[in-house]
């Protein structure tokens, strides 16, 4: 339905269909699994809200979508969709074929239905939304450092360079990149699992926000924010 009112060059129309799938999305993962930690929730709140504030080519150095690029970001989110909810199926059928051979209710076989209220894959939901929160700035600075190594310099440090930022991609690279953006929209979720500021916070806000700054773009850094006050807004802070 986006991708057809955005051809039609009903571009705002296209941003709400993005909008209204995430919230969507978000709520439904969050109602499913009784947590708000919910990473195909959370991936879907943010790369499609990014999808769809993309589709405003707010940016005249903007260019319309290809077919191929429309049919990556929806195959990106099916994929992970699937593979995050097919391990909870093939976990349950590997213990309940389990079960029938033995016929011994163990722990482990108890403990297949992870609902997120007490463990993910054995660690809190402190110390697995932490996890998230490292992987995102590890892969993020990562494929900032590549590219720049690449290019050959940082935009905020050039000089007479009008545009910086938009010749800073490697092509499939500056994806992952831009991970940053997720991260301060988990650190709300953060407080709400341990009551309270701590330093790891103040350093994953600093880290996701100086992103921005050296890549110098405007856009990410407002979106970085609108997604940190969505969610402290969203947990009632």
């Amino acid at each position: 339905m986006a991708y057809l009112l955005k051809e039609k060059g009903y571009a705002v129309l296209s941003f709400f269909c993005f909008l209204i799938l995430s919230l969507y999305l978000f709520l439904r993962e969050r109602e499913r699994e009784g947590s708000s930690v919910t990473l195909s929730g959370l991936l879907a709140l943010g790369l499609l809200f990014g999808e769809g504030v993309a589709t405003l080519q707010l940016s005249k150095l903007s260019s319309p979508w290809t077919i191929h690029t429309w049919l990556s970001f929806y195959l990106a989110y099916l994929l992970f969709y699937l593979g995050y909810h097919g391990r909870t199926y093939l976990s349950e059928f590997a213990a309940s074929r389990s079960l029938k051979n033995t016929k011994i209710f163990s722990e482990e076989a108890k403990k297949v239905d992870l609902s997120g209220k007490e463990y993910r894959w054995n660690f809190t939901e402190g110390q697995f939304l932490k996890l998230c929160i490292l992987g995102l700035l590890l892969l993020s600075y990562f494929s900032f450092v590549i590219e720049a190594l690449a290019l050959g310099y940082i935009p905020l440090f050039t000089e007479h360079t009008p545009h910086a930022y938009s010749y800073f991609h490697l092509k499939g690279l500056h994806y992952f990149t831009t991970l940053f953006v997720l991260v301060p929209m988990l650190l709300p979720f953060l407080y709400q699992k341990e009551g309270s500021l701590k330093l790891f916070s103040g350093i994953s806000l600093f880290l996701a926000l100086l992103l921005p700054i050296l890549l110098v773009s405007r856009f990410q850094l407002l979106f970085s924010l609108f997604l940190f006050v969505f969610s402290a807004l969203y947990q009632g802070l």
